[in-house]
């Protein structure tokens, strides 16, 4: 090809249109909403409504911490449920936050012992003052909720969180699910709270579902660490936090109080970063069925 045929199809290269960008994929039926909590700090909130119409009762709804990463799935995963026969469509909250996360902050009881990165911690009674006094408020008023059938699903720090919730709340959700919980966090300090809530379920007013999953090689190295050094780190520390040991023992003293309906799994195969997941199908039965398991 000749220089002057080559000068010719650059020039008719540079001046084609371009393609069409392409759309931002975006959750069906879904809105954000910033919400400002009492300390100042201000919240991103999604919301995904179901295509199908309210239960006569109202919709469900489940509350998605660490919402930035873990509410599309969630909403997806709920919508799917939604339409197969013995399942209720609902809704999907979740909290996240416009910037950086503050979720070891907000997630954990007051301790001396700062987040993995040294974040500030101790946040817990906070972030649950928001979401019963400002969040749940606001669903509560927009849409059309069951208000009998709300769950909370969170997992790691988050599961921490749903755990001190349902110790010291026992009342705000119906349906708590704790996926890898660190109850190893600030040496087991949100165990401190279990007989105070073991007192106040012998009342027999209340009926929580708690859901406990935990990947069941928590207390390994993840088989895709190759540095030895690596792996030797990651071995003390995750067997130094028990994360098995944790439910499992916690689940057992928990199975048989009064009111209380315990469900605990320990997926297979599983470690930390990967038990989301699977405890995201395991968990949205005990919510949108229509006859829980």
């Amino acid at each position: 090809m000749s220089r002057l045929h080559l000068l010719a199809a650059a020039l008719a290269a540079l001046l084609a249109p371009l393609p069409a960008a392409a759309a931002p994929y975006e959750v069906p039926r879904s809105e954000v909403r910033t919400m400002q909590a009492p300390s100042g700090g201000a919240y991103r909130i999604m919301i995904a409504r179901p295509e199908r119409p309210p239960p006569p009762g109202g919709y469900p709804v489940i509350y998605v911490l660490d919402g930035d990463d873990n509410f599309a799935i969630v909403a997806e995963t709920a919508e799917r449920f939604g339409r197969n026969p013995g399942f209720a469509p609902g809704i999907v909250v979740g909290i996240g936050y416009p910037g950086s996360s503050r979720r070891s902050f907000d997630y954990t009881p007051v301790s001396a012992e700062g987040g993995p990165r040294g974040e500030p911690t101790g946040g817990a009674a906070a972030f649950r003052a928001f979401l019963a006094d400002t969040v749940r408020p606001a669903i509560e008023r927009d849409f059309p909720i069951d208000r009998s059938r709300q769950a909370i699903i969170g997992h790691s720090f988050g599961g921490l969180f749903v755990l001190d919730t349902l110790f010291v709340r026992p009342d705000m959700f119906q349906v708590y699910i704790a996926a890898s919980p660190s109850i190893w966090f600030g040496d087991r300090d949100v165990l401190n709270r279990e007989a105070a809530f073991v007192r106040r379920m012998a009342q027999g007013d209340l009926h929580p579902i708690l859901v406990l999953t935990v990947g069941s090689d928590e207390q390994e190295a993840p088989p895709w660490m190759s540095d030895p050094a690596e792996r030797a780190r990651a071995e003390r520390r995750n067997g130094e936090r028990r994360m098995v040991d944790n439910v499992t023992d916690l689940g057992a003293r928990l199975t048989g109080v009064p009111g209380l309906s315990v469900h605990r799994r320990v997926l297979m195969g599983e470690h930390h970063g990967t038990s989301m997941l699977p405890a995201i199908g395991n968990g949205l039965t005990f919510i949108f069925a229509a006859r829980r398991p």
